[in-house]
């Protein structure tokens, strides 16, 4: 019968990608790892690979792979890059070739579900272990191939199930696993040793812990002195108790062993600084409600212990009157900002340096200054070699300009450059000779500044308010509401100490504030000195009771005995002799 022309245009062609087969075929070859690399693996898979193309005919029109990469994704890099390639790459690619089904894919049926989807498009992986049907591959050699794709996967799991137990072991024996952290670097399997960036991490945690500087600033300094490091990467250095010599690991479920790699910073300083972090206020975001009421953080219900909370309440008449709440259900106390402040600035005020104190602190805190400012002169130290090499650099290229050996753009490009960075270091310089100048006129300054702590906080803005809290009531500030006062227990220990207001003791209780200093080493690091010396620090003055005075008689009760060593190495705790 003859067909009807008329409906030709209705017939459907077959969707079968088979129908458009072409000759052209890539190749991705793997391996897991560098070694592997480099004992020729990658090139006798090729060279199979490429046995098999030449044998039928096929012309292989890119290659992928040829390095080391895991198998247990598909999200590796070269893999992704090629699947993502393959249906538009031109000429039209009907073959991926591969050495066998575990160069290819160990992830199951993950790799099943590609295989099929690649086959949809026209697309045929041909293993060269699973080669013997050539091109034309049928049911059984897929589901042949399937059944290795599966295996590769359980393979895949029992390796790495050995390697997890190796790991735990490895981990709980003290020895890291896998790339080291920021500052090492492998020596070989079981060892660790420090690199230059050591340097940076101690200096950015002793930055911390001795100054409680901000990231911001520590990061500035560290700039300034050569160093670059993201503001990210220095929050997890911080939260790394790597750095202190402790290993934690999600394969150790929550427990934490001593590492055997060597520490960058002592067990004291990596804590102390946590403690730092996770008070530190500023890590909060500030409402504006909080900057009407700077005491939120710090002011605590002597009932319930409970922090403070606050509200305002805003008149018909448009006036705004703010009030600190106990928010705890028995307690339910709310009092006005304005008497909570000024109880507060007048608890201040009560805060003032004994004047007999004054010559032997003063004397002290020089002794201390030399201690803290040994960062400060190395920073000038820094700062003067930056600038040499920078004003060398400026010679240099200037030399090279006259020589004709760049031309007068670049050089005036250059110059401006090092210039502007000249004139920074400069102005570092000039703050650093400043903070190394008068040293006793700026203690001077400091002991005033600490007999007008309630004008400090008064006038100052809200940072300026939440830093004196945080300097005198470090565990917080309780209010008794009933009595309209605050309890002072809990004052920063050298403010108590520097002021005999707060030397009464209760009935039955004895004084520990005077007590010789407990972390002095014993001799043998330094030669003796038969001299009177006593100890003599900020958290543990030897101040004599209300009444009797400061003399060297009531000192030399407190002198160090044993001929000990003039100096303690801890900072704040300073030998002081005559």
């Amino acid at each position: 019968m003859k067909t009807n022309n008329k409906f030709d245009g209705f017939g459907r062609k077959t969707k079968n990608p088979n129908s458009e087969i072409t000759n052209n075929a890539v190749i991705y070859t793997r391996v897991s790892s560098k070694e592997q690399v480099d004992n020729n693996s990658l090139n006798n898979q090729a060279v199979e690979i490429r046995k098999f193309a030449k044998k039928y005919g096929l012309n292989i029109v890119k290659e992928y792979g040829g390095t080391y990469e895991s198998a247990k994704t598909d999200s590796r890099k070269e893999f992704s890059k090629m699947i993502k390639e393959l249906t538009r790459i031109n000429p039209k690619v009907s073959y991926l070739l591969v050495y066998n089904e575990k160069r290819f894919s160990r992830t199951g049926l993950d790799a099943i579900a590609l295989t099929s989807e690649l086959k949809k498009k026209g697309i045929i992986v041909i293993p060269m272990s699973n080669s013997s049907s050539g091109l034309k591959r049928n049911s059984k050699d897929d589901l042949m191939f399937g059944i290795q794709l599966l295996f590769a996967n359980q393979d895949n799991q029992d390796r790495a199930k050995e390697s997890i137990k190796g790991s735990k072991s490895r981990l709980n024996d003290g020895y890291w696993c896998g790339k080291p952290p920021f500052g090492y670097k492998k020596v070989n399997k079981f060892t660790l040793e420090l690199t230059e960036d050591a340097k940076l991490i101690k200096k950015a945690f002793m930055l911390k812990f001795k100054y409680r500087y901000s990231n911001e600033k520590i990061l500035r300094k560290l700039k300034n002195q050569g160093y670059t490091i993201w503001k990210q990467k220095l929050s997890k250095i911080y939260k790394n108790p790597f750095y202190c010599g402790k290993l934690v690991n999600t394969l150790l479920n929550g427990k934490v062993v001593n590492g055997k790699h060597p520490k960058i910073v002592s067990e004291e300083i990596f804590l102390k600084v946590d403690e730092i972090l996770s008070s530190n206020n500023n890590n909060y975001s500030v409402s504006k409600d909080h900057i009407d009421r700077p005491l939120t953080y710090t002011l605590k219900c002597n009932l319930c212990k409970k922090s403070y909370t606050g509200y305002k309440v805003t008149k018909p008449n448009g006036k705004i009157y703010h009030y600190y709440k106990c928010n705890t259900a028995k307690c339910q106390q709310n009092t006005a900002r304005s008497n909570i402040h000024s109880r507060f600035e007048q608890m201040l005020s009560e805060l003032q340096v004994n004047k007999g104190l004054i010559p032997l602190l003063t004397k002290q805190l020089l002794l201390m200054f030399k201690t803290s400012t040994k960062d400060n002169r190395n920073e000038l130290k820094s700062y003067k070699e930056q600038r040499t090499k920078l004003k060398s650099k400026v010679d240099l290229i200037e030399e090279r300009q006259v020589l004709g050996e760049i031309s007068f753009d670049n050089f005036k490009k250059y110059a401006q450059k090092y210039n502007d960075e000249i004139s920074r270091i400069n102005e570092e310089i000039g703050k650093c000779s400043l903070e190394l100048s008068n040293p006793k006129e700026f203690i001077q300054f400091g002991l005033n500044t600490l007999n007008s702590l309630d004008r400090i906080w008064s006038n100052g803005d809200y940072e300026t308010k939440v830093s004196v809290q945080n300097l005198l009531f470090q565990n917080g500030l309780y209010y008794d509401k009933q009595k309209d006062t605050y309890l002072t227990n809990e004052y920063n220990n050298a403010f108590l100490l520097l002021n005999q207001k707060f030397f009464k003791k209760k009935k039955g209780q004895e004084s520990s504030f005077c007590s010789p200093s407990l972390s002095v080493p014993g001799t043998g690091l330094e030669p003796v000195r038969t001299n009177v010396h006593w100890i003599l620090s900020p958290t543990c003055l030897p101040i004599p009771p209300p009444g009797q005075g400061v003399c060297l008689s009531y000192l030399k009760n407190f002198r160090a005995s044993d001929e000990i060593r003039t100096h303690d190495p801890h900072l704040g705790k300073v030998m002081l002799y005559p």
